[in-house]
């Protein structure tokens, strides 16, 4: 009968055994699973800062190339009216040529 009780116990043990056994097979394959997908995590976060650095320096660059052409839009404005001036005198002086020569030939 003690033998009897004994088997009973050691079954029991067995099967708690194995329980854990399985719990801890599955605990080991979920951290796996999830090393795995903090290293996937890590590298898209590595390329999502490449990424970034990237589109910081193309912003820098268009943020440059736009003040260039501020610049310029303004370094024209200047030319167009330096261009009105001078032609206002051209005109001023052709007006006053022709008066002259109208006058002389009246």
């Amino acid at each position: 009968m003690l033998y009897v009780g004994l088997l009973g116990l050691v079954k029991g043990y067995m099967a708690e055994k194995q329980t854990a056994d399985e719990c801890i097979k599955s605990l080991e394959n979920r951290n796996e699973a999830l090393i795995k997908e903090m290293e996937r995590l890590r590298a898209r976060v590595r390329e999502l800062e490449d990424n970034h650095e990237d589109i910081m320096q193309r912003e820098q660059d268009l943020v440059h190339q736009r003040q260039t052409l501020e610049l310029s839009v303004d370094d024209a404005r200047k030319g167009m009216q330096c261009y009105r001036c001078a032609f206002r005198y051209v005109l001023i002086i052709v007006t006053v040529v022709v008066v002259v020569v109208i006058c002389v030939l009246a």
